[in-house]
């Protein structure tokens, strides 16, 4: 009897210690792994400059100093390139001087220091043309350069 108990708490003990090494190793707010993602504007849309550009992600977004992820935005070119746009939050005004066409955007998850958290998606637009000149909406940060 004494036996059959100790074997009982020893596998209550088990599978209480299975399930703190989960929590543990999973990803942030206990959703498995890092994720990032664009729910505006489709895939393939038309678009005028500036657009709109909404992320989601199973982390907050938000500026670096905050100490939360945040999303680097490249137009044309690979995620090693110098040169993207930084989103803080869920939405951005994307007011870069696009040529008319389709263009190609990756939107990369970054680390607080700006380093890659994995992963990313592509997404193409077809930018045909720019909307009104009147400057009223706020510029977006941006960034020519890893040191940013």
């Amino acid at each position: 009897m004494v036996l059959a108990g100790l074997k009982l708490r020893g596998w209550a003990l088990g599978a209480a210690l299975s399930m703190i090494l989960a929590a543990c190793t999973s990803g942030p707010s206990g959703g498995g792994a890092l994720t990032v993602g664009v729910s505006s504007p489709k895939d393939g849309a038309q678009v005028s400059i500036p657009f709109s550009v909404t992320v989601t992600s199973n982390v907050a977004i938000g500026p670096p100093e905050s100490g939360n992820h945040h999303v680097h935005l490249y137009f044309d070119v690979g995620k090693d390139s110098g040169d993207y746009q930084l989103v803080y939050s869920n939405t951005v005004q994307v007011t870069r001087q696009l040529t008319p066409g389709k263009h190609t955007i990756i939107a990369s998850l970054r680390n607080p220091d700006h380093s890659d958290a994995g992963p990313s998606v592509t997404f193409t637009v077809n930018v045909t043309g720019s909307g009104s000149e009147s400057g009223s909406a706020a510029p977006s940060p941006t960034s020519s350069g890893p040191n940013y």
